[in-house]
């Protein structure tokens, strides 16, 4: 398994891979070759099929974590072992599509408002920028361009740099926590001087959704979602949105039409228009 295991390693490295992506599918493909428990390339197509069916059956996963157990096993296929599969045999889950939990503005107001100094810096800085919580924990505090007023995301998803929005209010509140913690390189640092872990954020914004009243089942990337939301209801345009998002695909970026506001859209239903209609 190991000398398997090593080439996946190697060819996601020489591809570039971002870090969750090649521990997901490590971790993915190693649990197939302990159930499996032969040489991989002795599997077909159809036992492939069986054990993600068995993934959902036995193990009652979801279908988009079915989904990511396939992606790592066809690269793992087509990649590593140089295997042509037959993808009709394997076919991916229908995960269906939900709209992102939004706060709204008066709902980021009252988690501001509770927040101490450096947890408001974290999530103003989120919020205002909408860069990628990644992105925000690997932030120094050189990527603060006050003159410009803008952020430099250095190599973001894709490997690639980009701006961000850097707003007046955000820069107050970052200069009045620098101030007070004089983080050295990291721009948001932790106790022992690291870089936060995306869970430790995660847990910052449960604490003070819960100090707020905010009953929403609300995940820090709830931010982001709320700056690309309320950028368009305030008129931005989307190929403006998926820029400072840094979206490959406007695809990605449509999804916040969906869930702007109506009530800002300034659009009335045809019935509205048709005249003589009574309520009898």
């Amino acid at each position: 398994m190991e000398q398997y295991l090593r080439k996946l390693q190697e060819d996601m490295e020489l591809r570039g891979f971002a870090d969750n992506t090649k521990d997901y599918y490590f971790r993915h493909v190693k649990e197939f070759l302990k159930h499996w428990g032969r040489p991989p390339e002795a599997a077909s197509e159809d036992d492939i099929g069986k054990y993600l069916h068995g993934l959902i059956t036995e193990k009652r996963l979801k279908p988009s974590s079915i989904n990511k157990h396939n992606t790592a096993l066809r690269f793992f296929y087509e990649t590593t072992l140089n295997k042509t599969l037959n993808l009709r045999a394997i076919p991916r889950c229908r995960t269906g599509s939900k709209l992102p939990v939004l706060l709204s503005r008066d709902e980021l107001w009252r988690l501001f408002d509770v927040c101490e100094l450096k947890d408001k810096a974290i999530f103003m800085t989120f919020y205002g920028s909408g860069i990628r919580l990644a992105e925000l924990v690997h932030l120094k505090i050189n990527d603060i361009d006050s003159k410009n007023m803008q952020i430099f995301v250095r190599q973001g998803k894709h490997k690639k740099d980009r701006y961000a929005l850097l707003s007046q209010s955000n820069l107050e509140i970052l200069r009045e926590y620098w101030k007070a913690y004089r983080p050295k390189e990291w721009l948001f640092e932790s106790r022992v001087g690291e870089c936060y872990t995306s869970r430790a954020i995660q847990l910052m914004l449960e604490k003070n959704l819960e100090k707020a009243g905010i009953e929403k089942h609300a995940t820090i990337h709830t931010l982001r979602h709320c700056f690309a939301t309320h950028l368009m209801e305030d008129g931005v345009d989307a190929f403006h949105i998926k820029k400072l998002m840094g979206h490959a695909s406007i695809i990605s970026t449509a999804v916040y039409v969906h869930m702007t506001n109506l009530n800002t859209l300034n659009v009335k239903s045809p019935l509205e228009k048709m005249e003589g209609l009574t309520n009898g």
